[in-house]
């Protein structure tokens, strides 16, 4: 088995779950990088991946290939806003696999609030996703063929070498466990 310092999470830094996900990634020393960019970095810690305003502008093709599916109303958007939908490409764009923790729309096809466009984005791309709908209490998993999310029948999910690792703000008493019983599956050898 490989060790925990062989893997590489990232996330936006946001309350709820990104912070979840980055206490318990520390607690296995594991690579946790947040992807941010100035006025927004601000407020995080550790290990900093800041966006240029020129990066954060190459993202936009990205947010707007989302919202082919999504639908949202970009229009009046403010500049912090947007560019905090720009960041989601860069936090799903170098891995394999996104985590998330939230709700799935009734459709199953996307998910509720901000976490839908790192989730989007990598289904675009084709990248492996997986949700654990809090909801529900169960873990789900994009498949393609489907075009919608569909329970993952194998428990729980372990996390690729290179995950995005997102979430609600607000997370329940499940939701943490999720994020917990992951990695304790995906390191449980070690």
């Amino acid at each position: 088995m490989e060790k925990p310092k062989s893997f590489y999470f990232y996330s936006g830094g946001a309350d709820g779950s990104d912070t979840i996900w980055k206490k318990v990634a520390s607690e296995y020393q594991t690579n946790f990088i947040v992807i941010s960019f100035k006025v927004h970095s601000l407020k995080q810690s550790g290990r900093i991946i800041e966006l240029t305003p020129n990066l954060l502008k190459k993202a936009q093709e990205y947010v707007e290939r989302a919202n082919v599916t999504l639908s949202r109303n970009l229009t009046n958007l403010s500049l912090f806003s947007l560019n905090l939908l720009r960041r989601n490409w860069y936090i799903v764009q170098n891995v394999d696999a996104v985590f998330a923790i939230t709700y799935l729309e009734e459709n199953f096809r996307t998910c509720m609030g901000g976490t839908a466009w790192p989730v989007q984005m990598a289904i675009d791309e084709g990248k492996n996703v997986f949700v654990f709908d809090m909801g529900k209490n169960k873990w789900f998993y994009f498949n393609s063929e489907e075009n919608k999310f569909v329970e993952y029948k194998n428990g729980i999910p372990k996390l690729f070498f290179y995950s995005a690792l997102v979430g609600a703000r607000k997370i329940t008493d499940y939701g943490e466990k999720a994020i917990h019983d992951v990695f304790k599956i995906t390191f449980q050898d070690i």
